[in-house]
């Protein structure tokens, strides 16, 4: 991609990262923490029910996009039998036990609760596959515009709610959450007309069909054990400590996925991009040379993390004041995550995504003794830990794999990287209140030999930056 696509993605990620970082303290002074618990436990709803009712299919399409000869085909073959199954289970449980869905996640609550979870479910569903045709298609701003309005109206609706004489409960902010995702969905819609339409008339191809299943069933594990990763530490919280703690956990992971907003950046494009690299046959050496660079930019992000977590503290209500101490360490898993798309590329362009579950599963594993042996004793920050941990495990397993099936590149430097990546965090959060602002300096300090180090490697990014604008100016011209 050139820049200006590349800032086309980029809008998105960051202007949702900076609404992100509003609307979060606005919604801990108008709502009870119970209720910010609650709310984050139709986040953890929504993701599984994404993943798993995408059937792998979503990863499929992507893979084949650029190689089908008839997209909308391939895209109805990959969008309609997680719609019939999701349509079918949900509809079961809301007929048969009308409260279950609401008892499960909030532990309280009506048909009404229900039913607003089944919009939000099927909302999710649909504007995942829209937002893969805008990626694949490298329309950056229009992915990014409606990331952006899902943000900006939910923003709005809180700030209503907090402003006019309406009720401050539970049910106010999940019908508030329900309406920004149903505007998304309208918004990926219209922008994506000419893609999903023709859908609805074309032949599904039986060959073409079970070619995506064959890529996107191990996928399904592999996502439900991914998803495992992201959420059994809210689960256990729930389950095994207090909301209040819940609270606290899933604001400082939301403020992380913020901060992180290159991370979401990247994910965006480097799938596709590297599928289009071999698709071109070109040339494939760029990828341990993207990782090079990554090592070095996530490590300057942790360390402003560290550094500015007390403005954090300043923003947020006396209930929250835990949230700066286990921020960086929330950090760990997005960008242990995106690193490892990095260096385990190679299972997916090999298309051994057993792989994939096999890596994932083992992770889960190790996630699940962890919560259940820190989230009594410590709470919020042992769930922080146990995260830390599993996605640690997670990173080491895929590269390894990645590297023995595909690259063959020795991996000792990423996984140096990866385990000093979740020890500062962990140190931090332990001695972070009892060491006061001798912390931060530490965290500035740690920052400021990293801009030494990496002084190449940066210098290296500017030139790439400036040499590409250089050359889409002449282009242009």
């Amino acid at each position: 991609m050139d820049g200006r696509k590349v800032l086309g993605f980029a809008i998105g990620p960051i202007g949702a990262g900076l609404l992100a970082f509003i609307t979060l303290p606005v919604v801990t002074w108008v709502f009870s923490p119970k209720v910010v618990g609650m709310l984050s436990m139709l986040q953890v709803a929504i993701n599984l029910s994404t993943v798993l009712f995408s059937l792998g299919l979503d990863q499929a399409y992507v893979r084949e996009y650029h190689e089908a000869e008839d997209r909308s085909r391939l895209l109805r073959a990959a969008v309609l039998p997680g719609f019939v199954l999701l349509v079918c289970l949900v509809g079961s449980i809301l007929l048969i036990r009308p409260k279950a869905i609401s008892m499960w996640l909030f532990g309280a609550g009506g048909v009404a609760y229900g039913l607003i979870v089944a919009a939000c479910l099927v909302a999710a569903y649909f504007s995942r596959f829209l937002s893969l045709i805008l990626r694949m298609q490298e329309r950056g701003l229009a992915y990014s515009m409606s990331q952006l309005l899902s943000r900006l109206l939910l923003l709005s609706l809180v700030a209503a709610i907090a402003l006019f004489p309406m009720p401050k409960s539970f049910v106010s902010l999940l019908i508030a959450q329900c309406v920004a995702l149903l505007a998304t969905l309208t918004v990926f819609a219209w922008n994506t007309r000419n893609d999903w339409m023709p859908a609805f008339v074309a032949h599904i191809n039986r060959a073409e069909m079970v070619r995506l299943f064959h890529y996107g069933w191990p996928l399904v594990f592999g996502g439900v054990a991914s998803w495992a990763l992201m959420a059994m530490d809210r689960v256990f919280l729930r389950s095994m400590s207090t909301y209040g703690e819940l609270a606290v956990y899933s604001v400082a992971a939301s403020i992380a996925a913020g901060v992180t907003i290159f991370a979401g950046i990247f994910n965006t494009i480097w799938a596709p991009m590297v599928y289009k690299w071999i698709a071109e046959k070109s040339d494939l050496g760029r990828i341990k040379n993207v990782a090079d660079h990554m090592m070095l930019v996530m490590f300057l992000i942790m360390c402003t993390a560290g550094a500015s977590s007390w403005i954090v503290g300043k923003l947020l209500p006396a209930a929250y004041g835990n949230v700066p101490y286990i921020l960086p360490g929330c950090m760990v898993a997005p960008l242990l995550y995106t690193f490892s798309e990095v260096t385990g590329i190679g299972i997916s362009v090999m298309r051994r995504t057993t792989y994939s579950l096999a890596v994932s599963v083992v992770a889960v594993v190790v996630n699940i003794i962890m919560n259940f042996v820190l989230v009594p004793k410590f709470g919020a920050l042992g769930a922080m830990m146990a995260t830390s941990l599993s996605f640690w495990c997670f990173f080491v397993l895929k590269t390894e794999i990645s590297a023995r099936i595909w690259s063959g590149n020795s991996c000792w430097r990423e996984h140096g990287f990866s385990l000093m990546l979740i020890v500062l965090p962990a140190l931090f959060a332990f001695t972070g209140r009892k060491m006061g602002s001798v912390s931060i300096f530490i965290w500035a300090g740690l920052f400021v030999f990293g801009l030494v180090c990496g002084r190449n490697r940066l210098r290296e990014l500017w030139w790439f930056v400036k040499v590409r604008q250089s050359a889409n100016g002449m282009v242009r011209g």
